[in-house]
């Protein structure tokens, strides 16, 4: 009996150690890696005076390298990112806002639209990078089990472990955001990005579906600016023609109702809202964009420059 319980005690420490430390090797490549975008999080600066937050259009969109040197700018961006988390990370890092900073409220096409972020299929994977970055609380269906699994054990969970281990680590933001679409790309897959971001937001019955949990979600965020010493500003990134053209070509009604909900909040706050969206500075050079609708570090660099000298310089004078 001592001889298996000294075999199974043995076994199991050899287990624990193997485990640890592959996760340490895997937590390694994972933050080099960077492939949840959440590694910017952990570089935050104070006294931020310059910000950002938003789906994927957010992420990918903002660049201040140029506005660096003379104020701290953080993009609080992530892929799908959901206005109800815009608002719980403005809440959780709003300390690090100094006093007038500019919030720039980033508002996609599908932002005001769709299902509730619970109810969208890819919920769980999206969910869980914001047990990295927020506090249980602000975290939505939290489980222990899962807090567990992605900052102890994210090997465990982790869906291809053995060609991320072996992989070359190279971080996803700069492989990229580099990236350089061409016109007959862009064409090509205008409409299937309609049908991503606009047709699937409408129920059985062909109805828009609106997403009053996105709409109130927006609502706090300016109503804690307000309260907090920070300027909201509404804004709506550029976006290549061809994308524009799919939706109004398939949805004559869309841009109707995107911007009567944006007129409500306008009316009902005092905020501004700039529209980035069909800007012929932007729209119709390829070179900018890395798809239909993202774009690439060069097209982020110079409209990040134009906002910054057409909106967020005269907030901060």
């Amino acid at each position: 009996m001592k001889k298996f319980l000294k075999v199974v005690t043995l076994f199991l420490s050899a287990t624990i150690l193997f485990v640890g430390v592959i996760n340490i090797w895997y937590k390694r490549i994972e933050l080099i890696c960077d492939k949840d975008y959440t590694a910017k999080f952990y570089e935050m600066p104070t006294s931020i005076q310059i910000c950002n937050f938003g789906t994927s259009h957010g992420k990918w969109d903002y660049n201040y390298a140029d506005l660096e040197e003379e104020y701290n700018c953080f993009n609080f961006g992530l892929g799908s990112q959901t206005l109800v988390y815009d608002l719980r990370l403005l809440q959780n890092y709003g300390d690090r806002l100094e006093n007038g900073a500019v919030v720039l409220i980033n508002l996609s096409y599908f932002s005001l639209f769709g299902k509730s972020q619970e109810q969208k299929n890819d919920f769980t994977s999206i969910n869980r990078r914001y047990y990295k970055i927020l506090p249980n609380e602000m975290i939505s269906e939290y489980e222990l089990k899962s807090d567990i699994y992605v900052n102890y054990l994210p090997a465990l969970i982790c869906d291809d472990l053995f060609s991320d281990l072996f992989m070359e680590p190279v971080n996803e933001t700069e492989r990229l955001w580099d990236r350089v679409t061409n016109e007959q790309d862009v064409k090509n897959n205008a409409y299937q990005r309609y049908l991503d971001h606009v047709a699937i937001n409408v129920d059985e019955a062909g109805n828009r579906i609106y997403n009053q949990e996105a709409f109130e979600a927006i609502q706090g965020m300016i109503k804690y600016c307000d309260q907090n010493g920070l300027v909201p500003v509404l804004i709506t990134p550029p976006y290549t023609a061809e994308y524009n053209n799919a939706i109004q070509e398939n949805d004559e009604l869309f841009f109707g109702d995107f911007y009567e909900l944006i007129n409500q909040l306008e009316g009902q706050y005092d905020i501004d809202y700039y529209d980035y969206s069909h800007d012929d500075r932007f729209q119709n050079d390829y070179t900018l964009f890395m798809d239909q609708d993202h774009m690439n570090r060069t097209g982020a660099l110079q409209y990040t420059n134009v906002v910054f000298e057409e909106v967020i310089k005269n907030y901060l004078e």
